[in-house]
């Protein structure tokens, strides 16, 4: 655990010799995502747009139990994965 630990180390003492003084501090990524986002080539790239979050009625359990390979007719059944 100690190399492992001293690699992760090793590698944020790489990070923290990057130049970010131009970088803009975010709180999350998918801010830069409302926009357009320059590529890596340096040319202007348009970005993936979020889709609305609109609510939708959800589906109705029973046509969908019916359509289940194995069902008890509330869950679905699945092979066990993990022996107690």
């Amino acid at each position: 655990m100690g190399r492992d630990l001293n690699a992760i180390l090793g590698y944020i003492a790489q990070l923290n010799e990057l130049d970010v003084a131009s970088v803009a501090p975010m709180a999350q990524v998918s801010e830069i995502v409302a926009g357009v986002m320059p590529d890596t080539t340096g040319a202007e790239a348009s970005a993936a747009l979020l889709r609305d979050d609109t609510p939708v009625p959800c589906l109705e359990r029973a046509p969908v139990m019916q359509e289940a390979p194995e069902t008890d007719g509330a869950f679905f059944k699945v092979p066990q994965v993990i022996g107690r």
